[in-house]
Order: structure tokens, then sequence, then C-alpha cells
């Protein structure tokens, strides 16, 4: 059994972290994306509790999985109640560091939920009101270990992520075309919102948003947090998009979106989003338009362009 500090199982194969879902052993054809994916593998059990089967996620086919989320099987008759689990889990990790417990019948409800953390993993039991069906089956709760050693996971791919950038600033050392958009209120450098363990700049966009570099500084001391800017190097002809921070070279394989929501429910918003840089702003924002149709006028480049209701 491997310690979920080293890595994770599947039923008697063990993993180390490192391992990307292009190193899984596949019946079919092996999965082949930059773009976040979940795995669903078969699995029996996991840390002595039966299992109905274990979804492996990662930041692309070829980044380390960095989530692993066992879906538990429904109790033995009788054993009804979260200390089925909590019982093995405490008497092997200690006591949780946070939980909580709430009556509740249901399968879209959680009766109970802990989380063990550690040094570069965290370890979360959730036990659902009801047993739930999901993609692998009759699911009682779910056992997820998240590997956040961001620096670790990411370290192979950082010297490749900063050789972009450094082929960027060079191609930023002297410029055919610039025009800068200017934002009614602040951007931010990219990043996961939801993510209380930061990662540094490097790390994370090695990892997570390969098509994201650094912006040169030649280019960043032309803005503020406030704004962004097309851009053409004077050196080799190539388009980006670039704020202060984070940049994005543009290619006819580029996936550029233009969105417009009107306020309905919600208050509406404007937003650009090209290769995994995002921009939002208020609905209407004329300098986001402007944009749009510059970047719609770029040979090669394809603009889609979405208008709906913000609901």
């Amino acid at each position: 059994m491997i310690e979920p500090e080293r890595g994770f199982a599947i039923d008697d194969a063990a993993y180390r972290w490192g391992t990307t879902p292009g190193d899984m052993p596949h019946n079919g054809p092996r999965p082949i994306s930059t773009d976040y994916l979940h795995l669903d593998v078969a699995c029996r059990t996991v840390m002595g509790f039966q299992a109905a089967g274990v979804t492996l996620s990662a930041p692309a086919s070829d980044r380390p999985m960095m989530n692993v989320a066992y879906a538990l099987a429904p109790p033995p008759a009788g054993r009804d109640g979260p200390a089925y689990w909590t019982d093995g889990l405490r008497q092997r990790f200690g006591q949780p560091d946070q939980q909580a417990g709430q009556d509740g019948h249901g399968g879209f409800n959680v009766a109970y939920w802990a989380i063990w953390s550690r040094p570069t993993i965290d370890i979360g039991l959730s036990i659902h009101g009801d047993v739930r069906r999901s993609t692998v089956g009759r699911s009682a709760g779910l056992l997820c270990v998240r590997w956040r050693d961001t620096a670790a996971a990411a370290a192979p791919y950082v010297a490749q992520w900063r050789m972009a950038t450094a082929a960027l600033i060079q191609s930023a050392v002297t410029l055919a075309a610039f025009r800068r958009f200017d934002m009614p209120r602040a951007l931010a450098p990219a990043g996961d919102p939801l993510d209380p363990y930061p990662a540094s700049f490097e790390d994370w966009r090695a990892l997570n948003r390969r098509t994201l570099l650094g912006t040169p500084a030649s280019i960043g001391e032309r803005l503020s947090a406030g704004s962004f800017a097309l851009w053409q190097s004077g050196v080799d002809g190539i388009w980006a998009l670039s704020t202060t921070w984070d940049t994005v070279v543009l290619r006819s394989t580029s996936r550029v979106c233009w969105t417009e929501l009107r306020p309905a429910k919600g208050g509406g918003q404007s937003g650009l989003s090209a290769d995994g840089l995002s921009i939002v702003m208020p609905y209407g924002t004329k300098a986001i338009a402007a944009a749009a149709a510059a970047l719609k006028a770029l040979p090669g480049l394809k603009v889609a362009a979405v208008q709906d209701d913000d609901v």
C-alpha cells in the first residue's frame, strides 16, 4: 500500500505523484488534451473500503494527476453513518483538521465532511445524504486525495516555459504594431481563485496554462493593471495579447472568444478569452468590443462571438 504522501493506489497498483494520464495503462486510446481532464477508472477498494471507481484529474494529458477522487461504495447492511469510514481514517491519520456534519437525507445533500491536511497533500472525506448514481457506479460518498505540491508537480515543465518566455522577450525587442485597451477596472494575473495554496507565477503556468507566458518588460512597462494590449513583433511578425503579467501568442489554432452577456438575473458582462488568458469587464465595455474587432481583423485568426442573457 503506497502512502498518500508518495502517491495513490488503484486496487493493487501503486502510482507515484508525478504520474500523468499518458503514463497510465489504457485499454483504449490514450487521452490527448492540453485542457484539464478527468478520467474515470475502475477501482474496487481504497484504504480498506469498498469503492465504486475512481476519477483522476490532471491539468492536461501530459501533466501529472493532481486530484484522485474515489467513489465509495455503499456500506454493508447495518453500518450506515459516517462512522463506518471515519473510524478507520482516524486510526490511520488522526483527528481531522476540519470536519462538519448535518442532518439531512437525499443524494444532493452532504451529511458529513472532513479534511486531513499534510504538508504536500489534503485527504478529504465527503459522505452523501443518500446513495448517488455517479459515472463510476452507486456512490455513498467520496474519498479524495489532492496533491498540492505544485512546485514538485511543475518542476519537469518549468524550463520549457522559461524558454518560451525568453523567446517571447526576443520577439518583443522591436514592434511593428501596438494597441492598448484601457479597462474600467483593474485586471489580475491569471491563477486559480479558489486555490488556498497559491503556486508561484512560473509553476502555476507551466503546470496549468502552458500558453500563458510571462509578459516581456518592454511590453509590460507600457501597460497598467487596468489595461491590456494587442501587439505585433517587428522581429518575427507574431501577434500577441498581453496584460501586464500574462501574454498569449496568437496562432491560427488559438481559441479566441468574445462574449457579451446582457443583464438578466446576473448583472451582465463583456469578456475576451484567448488560450487561457481571460478578461472580464462590466457589460457594454466598449474597449472589449474594440479589441474583439481588432482580433477579428488579424489574418487567419478565428474569433467566436457569444451573445446571451446573464442567467
